[in-house]
């Protein structure tokens, strides 16, 4: 993890689409965050409707990753 980095890695390995990548117990905290502050953002007004929509790809991926998390 680069020095300094709090959150997921999105350039990286990603768990919704890669059997290889694993989230252990203690990364369920930052993915749990991830999740509430895609969707606060989310809630936004004024998004554009082409971010609103990469917004909601993304939440769907956080919560493949937490599903899978939560089923090891």
């Amino acid at each position: 993890m680069p020095p300094g980095h709090r959150g997921p890695l999105i350039d990286r390995c990603q768990p919704a689409r890669c059997s290889n990548s694993v989230i252990a117990p203690e990364h369920l905290p930052i993915w749990q965050a991830e999740h509430a502050s895609l969707t606060e953002l989310r809630s936004l007004p004024a998004l554009p409707a082409n971010r609103r929509a990469l917004i909601d790809q993304q939440i769907r991926d956080v919560e493949i990753a937490l599903t899978k998390a939560r089923e090891t």
